[in-house]
């Protein structure tokens, strides 16, 4: 299994806090990593890291342990968080929420990572790294649907993490404004409801005095995919892929004054 290294372990036989893991941990054939560009700008986060997973399996059971990493321009792959998501375990905690999982099928999993305050320099990359194990900072997952927490053999089982189309995985990072008492005032985040949408858009929290709104809605890679006249109706998304998009409202002089996030779903 993926082995544990670093990490909030608390056991006298673990080593402690943030370690590297490219050589112990990313060198493994084991797991899937996702990383960011090299960035070009310096990238505050604060707060709840939010992940939605798209995952399916080859078995009745199976765990996905996720660790984030600040990756160093030397190569260095830093632990910042940890955590892991069980696939009986889905739906929630109790017996009644427990279920197998079906072979092949798609599930949808959610977890947040434990709040982070950290500065990621220029040069610097985000990781993402998927698991089946973190051993022995959690307990091995027999995989085969069977009573937990038994000694036996695992189950050698096929994980898929999925990208793109209806059911591509995402992560939130709660990113801080600037705290510079400089520059620009930020921009004002918008409400909007219902989110996720299906059918209509609508936008709460206008700045006062705004004249002709218009709106934009930019996709996950950042290409506007519809615009607009915005209306007292609202905004027609129904004609939109499921999935995460950027809301931004402009002035009549084109100029932004606000913008927030939304998912589109069926």
């Amino acid at each position: 299994p993926s082995p544990t290294h670093g990490g909030p372990t608390l056991r006298q036989d673990q080593l402690q806090g943030p370690y590297d893991q490219t050589l112990v941990v990313e060198s493994r054939g084991d797991l899937l990593a996702f990383s960011t560009p090299a960035l070009s700008q310096a990238l505050v986060v604060e707060g709840a890291i939010r992940l939605r997973l798209y995952v399916a399996a080859d078995q009745p059971d199976a765990d996905f342990a996720i660790r984030l990493t600040d990756v160093y321009p030397d190569g260095r792959s830093i632990l910042l968080r940890d955590g892991i998501l069980r696939l009986r375990f889905r739906d929630g905690f109790t017996s009644s929420d427990t279920a197998l999982a079906t072979p092949g099928q798609v599930y949808a999993l959610d977890y947040t990572l434990e709040d982070l305050a950290q500065v990621f320099p220029p040069g610097h990359q985000l990781r993402l790294l998927v698991s089946g194990a973190n051993y022995p900072r959690f307990d091995l997952n027999l995989q085969n649907g069977g009573a937990l927490y038994r000694p036996g053999d695992t189950t050698v089982a096929q994980l898929t993490v999925h990208t793109g189309g209806q059911t591509a995985s995402y992560i939130d990072l709660p990113v801080a404004r600037s705290s510079r008492l400089s520059g620009p005032l930020p921009t004002p985040s918008l409400q909007l409801y219902p989110n996720p949408a299906q059918d209509r858009l609508q936008v709460d929290g206008l700045p006062a005095g705004i004249v002709s709104p218009r709106y934009r809605i930019l996709d996950a890679l950042g290409r506007e995919v519809a615009q607009g006249r915005l209306a007292e109706t609202g905004i027609p998304v129904a004609s939109l892929a499921p999935g995460r998009y950027l809301l931004q409202v402009l002035d009549a002089q084109a100029q932004l004054r606000g913008q927030a996030a939304f998912e589109r779903r069926d």
